[in-house]
């Protein structure tokens, strides 16, 4: 089986703050991470963020997304969250940043290039397993998001300066019994059933060819 590293190698990545990360003392942030969290990452994950956190890719990286994903069969990678605070793409920040607006059990490892998020879960019921986040929520339509906005208005919350997945996710908890998943899971889409599958089904990307027969 091909190593992580090797993998990594053929997939061409960089550091984009112009030096590695593996001089630091990762520890105390995966400490405070797995606090937070509530739960052990994986260390196979943990040993992948300290090597290759804050790189890039000099091409898009690829990867098969769950069949449930709307607007295509792959998704790219852009850039590897990391263990430094001191600039972009901090693990620390990343989390921070989307505190409520997932489930608390995910961690924001990646980003494409359109802000979306590739997250590692340590719930009970999905340990080590990898997500494409869809920021946009493209399985919602906007008039389905604003009856649950005025849903929640008419029950007491205000609805005003929360973001849609918020809106989305609260709605969910209050609904449960309507739902045929876990709440906040409707724009989260399988890209590995571990971390290390994950890794394993990363590609080059590579557009798709031109259809000559488009006008």
């Amino acid at each position: 089986m091909t190593s992580i590293a090797e993998k990594m190698t053929a997939l061409n990545p960089y550091p984009i703050f112009g030096e590695p990360t593996v001089a630091i003392d990762s520890k105390p942030i995966f400490d405070a991470l797995e606090h937070s969290l509530g739960a052990a990452l994986p260390d196979d994950y943990k040993a992948f963020a300290h090597r290759y956190g804050h790189h890039g890719f000099e091409q898009y990286v690829a990867c098969p997304v769950d069949p449930r994903f709307p607007l295509g069969t792959t998704c790219l990678v852009d850039v590897i969250f990391g263990v430094r605070t001191d600039v972009r793409y901090s693990l620390v920040d990343e989390h921070d940043k989307y505190r409520g607006r997932m489930p608390g059990h995910l961690l924001p490892i990646a980003g494409d290039p359109g802000a979306n998020l590739f997250v590692l879960s340590v719930g009970n019921h999905d340990h080590g397993k990898v997500y494409y986040w869809d920021r946009e929520h493209v399985d919602v339509s906007k008039p389905r998001v604003q009856q649950m906005a005025d849903q929640l208005e008419a029950e007491g919350i205000d609805t005003s300066r929360l973001f849609i997945d918020r809106i989305i996710g609260t709605w969910e908890e209050r609904h449960r019994a309507e739902l045929d998943r876990p709440p906040w899971y409707g724009n989260l889409y399988s890209v590995g059933d571990s971390f290390r599958g994950f890794i394993d089904a990363l590609q080059p990307y590579e557009p798709p060819a031109p259809d000559p027969d488009a006008a």
